[in-house]
């Protein structure tokens, strides 16, 4: 458990993720879109959310040597 919790900490502080984005703004429009029904616009949501934090994520390689 703490191997995981260090790994989103390591992410919270990633240079970058959050500069420019409003993370809790994008998932309260994809949950908003979600529960709405309105799965055309969900989805082109969720995939430019993926998109733009992809980039930024670890790699399996850097969360083992963190873990």
């Amino acid at each position: 458990m703490s191997s995981a919790a260090e790994v989103y900490r390591q992410w919270a502080v990633e240079p970058g993720l959050q500069e420019g984005c409003d993370v809790a703004a994008e998932h309260r429009q994809l949950m908003t879109l979600t529960t709405a029904r309105r799965a055309n616009e969900a989805t082109a949501a969720l995939r430019a959310h993926f998109e733009s934090t992809a980039p930024v994520l670890p790699t399996n390689a850097e969360c083992r040597a963190i873990g």
